[in-house]
């Protein structure tokens, strides 16, 4: 189902923190496109997903900086983005039911200690709260981080289902 047919607004860039938006996570913009992946590059190569597309991932970059269907939250230091989470509407095949659903989350390794994870969680549930979608967030453990991010979200949101992977080229399956 299109956008328009389920009238999605999407949150206004200036609405305050009152409204949930945590101070520090900041609507993405066309000139954060480079520092973001740059980000998206790291990210891949920690959680291993198989050959990084660069134009793929350019052009849902793009779909988020451009607010189509999609929002970029972002925690920015001057041009340095230290942490990203891309929300983007989606569905399952079997219904029109839609939902949003993180494409990335992900802080860089020096800023880990801090809240942001914690932070990006609460933009991606300002922006479900303000469109009235559902926010649905898979999360993989392949190692110690990706443990800690499981536990992270445990904590924040109600739990619904697990992830499991069979990769025939020689993964483990795994159970997050």
């Amino acid at each position: 189902m299109s956008e328009r047919k389920h009238r999605i607004r999407w949150p206004e860039p200036t609405e305050s923190r009152s409204e949930g938006r945590p101070h520090n996570v900041v609507p993405a913009d066309i000139g954060d496109e480079e520092p973001l992946m740059h980000l998206l590059r790291l990210r891949h190569q920690e959680e291993r997903t198989g050959p990084f597309d660069q134009a793929s991932a350019r052009g849902v970059l793009q779909r988020g900086l451009l607010c189509q269907g999609a929002m970029i939250g972002v925690i920015r230091r001057g041009a340095l983005v230290e942490a990203s989470i891309g929300v983007y509407v989606s569905k399952y095949w079997d219904t029109d039911q839609l939902h949003l659903e993180p494409f990335w989350s992900y802080v860089l390794p020096p800023y880990r200690k801090g809240y942001y994870a914690r932070d990006l969680i609460q933009f991606g549930k300002w922006v479900s709260q303000r469109m009235r979608l559902p926010l649905v967030i898979q999360a993989t453990a392949n190692d110690e981080e990706g443990r800690y991010k499981v536990e992270l979200y445990g904590r924040k949101l109600p739990k619904w289902g697990e992830t499991f992977l069979f990769d025939p080229a020689g993964v483990d399956s795994v159970s997050t």
